[in-house]
């Protein structure tokens, strides 16, 4: 029991640390964001913590907190549902808390995720309309609709959007011409010296055996999550390609349709004229037997 409380408690001392040396750059985020996912048994404490220290810290830094739930969510919601539930727990209690203390600078980036959040089915529109709301009742001013979602560095493999399938390819498009999966995984796997740690099959030291162990494990996870993201949006833009296909399809049926209307507008414009002359070629008989009768 001794050695599980003190894992435990490695871990929130870890955690803790983590979150004090986070920064505003994507490499952070994200690779806070993947160690999280890696630790996805503590996902209930490690929500905890997050929300603790985010209220905690100071007003400058709130927005990181919101950008690592961000990607969190995004990037778990399809593998470790579990992971997106605890961290969603906290977050009525968290972001009107961080938006009313922010700067209106923060509270327009805070803005932007949650937009996003709506916008990519991160979360159900009844739990964004219930955020909205209650940040606004909070001090804040409610979130508006937001412009596209690229104006958020995270990017998420899609969730499939709701509505007709013309708004369906028009989500696709935009989600997928701003994503950055494929250059998030190459650089986090430059940046992991991954080819170093593959590399490294022996280690001479036997006290460097569990450093080594560590940097394998961090290095499976980085790899099984990389590899998840990018066969997520392979599936994506496979489906932009037949939505893609079969809005071509349709297209053409109207274009014919058109083509058929135009060609029998044609047809009965030339039976108007016809018409037209022949009672044309009417009247000038009558106005000639006319005038006959009037000699």
């Amino acid at each position: 029991m001794a050695g599980a409380e003190g894992a435990t408690d490695d871990f929130a001392e870890s955690f803790a640390a983590k979150l004090e040396a986070l920064n505003e750059t994507q490499q952070s985020i994200n690779g806070l964001s993947t160690w999280l996912r890696f630790h996805h048994k503590r996902s209930q404490q490690a929500a905890q913590i997050w929300a603790t220290a985010a209220t905690q810290a100071p007003a400058s830094r709130h927005v990181l907190f919101v950008y690592l739930l961000n990607d969190v969510l995004q990037t778990s919601r399809r593998r470790l549902p579990t992971l997106c539930d605890h961290f969603s727990a906290k977050m009525e209690q968290v972001l009107p808390t961080l938006f009313k203390a922010a700067s209106p600078l923060v509270r327009e980036k805070i803005t932007r995720v949650i937009n996003v959040w709506d916008e990519r089915g991160v979360l159900a529109a009844p739990e964004v309309a219930r955020l909205r709301a209650i940040m606004s009742g909070g001090g804040g001013r409610a979130a508006p609709p937001a412009p596209a979602a690229s104006a958020v560095f995270a990017t998420a493999p899609l969730a499939k959007p709701a509505g007709s399938e013309a708004a369906s390819l028009g989500s696709c498009l935009e989600a997928l011409q701003s994503s950055d999966v494929l250059d998030r995984a190459l650089a986090s796997q430059t940046d992991s010296n991954l080819t170093q740690v593959l590399r490294n099959e022996a280690v001479e030291d036997p006290s460097q055996l569990s450093v080594a162990l560590g940097r394998v494990d961090a290095a499976h996870a980085l790899v099984v999550e990389n590899t998840g993201a990018l066969r997520a949006e392979l599936e994506d833009r496979k489906r932009l390609i037949l939505l893609l296909c079969k809005a071509v399809e349709q297209q053409d049926e109207i274009c014919k349709q058109i083509a058929s209307a135009v060609q029998e507008g044609d047809a009965t414009l030339a039976r108007v004229v016809e018409t037209r002359t022949r009672l044309d070629n009417m009247q000038s008989q009558l106005d000639d037997i006319a005038g006959m009768a009037a000699e």
